[in-house]
């Protein structure tokens, strides 16, 4: 979304890392999500012989939203601002009909963040780990994996070394507070911690600039981040 807005002509805004949605950048997120980038991941997924099927919030009536209020937010800086997130959506519920069907025939649901509100029609963007997580929960999935741009979470963003293995779900907002996860981070975590509060097995964040991630998350290797619903003896902050 950021690169379609630049090449667009306009700028991306975000508070405390979630993104204010104007009109025609909620023109272009339904042609980006639903479109190009639905379009390309499916033809990915394909590539490994996977089939798949790109559909929105809208579709099936899959995710249901009402747009978010004017909100007070603590942004990075520990100032509480007032917010008109213009067209973002709070997901209201989550119906797994279409998800269980595809699901049912092998086929992997690629689900654009993209929620209607179902009785005035109206479309809503919506943050993409925040959908993630709230499919998983309503799927009762056994994990949660959400990718990042860094190897996990970081004490020090300059150095890759100071990656957290494990991390309570109690011990962020010291981290928050602390400045250690701000940005974009912080709803990835907010997702993350959700889900596991929710049932969901387990929550992690890993580094989707590698290709081969997965594979060594399967193989129970050490990567990313994984947060942890109790504050478990082996955990790192």
């Amino acid at each position: 979304m950021d690169q379609a807005l630049q090449e667009s002509g306009r700028s991306s805004k975000r508070v405390a890392g979630r993104r204010v949605t104007a009109r025609k950048d909620l023109e272009l997120a339904i042609q980006v999500w639903r479109g190009t980038l639905s379009v390309s991941w499916v033809s990915s997924l394909s590539r490994q012989g996977m089939s798949a099927c790109g559909i929105c919030g809208a579709d099936g009536i899959t995710l249901r939203a009402h747009r978010r209020p004017l909100t007070n937010i603590v942004d990075d800086n520990g100032d509480v601002v007032h917010v008109d997130f213009g067209y973002v959506g709070d997901l209201d519920s989550v119906n797994t009909d279409l998800l269980q069907a595809l699901l049912a025939a092998n086929v992997v649901p690629v689900v654009s963040p993209l929620a209607i509100d179902s009785v005035s029609g109206q479309m809503f963007n919506v943050n993409a780990d925040t959908v993630a997580s709230e499919v998983a929960t309503a799927l009762k999935a056994d994990w949660l994996v959400l990718l990042a741009s860094i190897p996990g979470l970081l004490l020090d963003i300059q150095d890759s070394s100071t990656r957290i293995a494990k991390i309570a779900v109690d011990a962020i907002p010291k981290l928050i507070e602390d400045g250690v996860i701000s940005g974009g981070m912080r709803p990835k975590v907010a997702a993350l911690s959700n889900a596991l509060n929710a049932g969901v097995g387990r929550a992690i964040i890993l580094d989707g600039r590698s290709s081969d991630i997965l594979n060594v998350l399967v193989n129970a290797q050490d990567a990313g981040t994984e947060l942890w619903k109790r504050t478990p003896a082996e955990c790192s902050i």
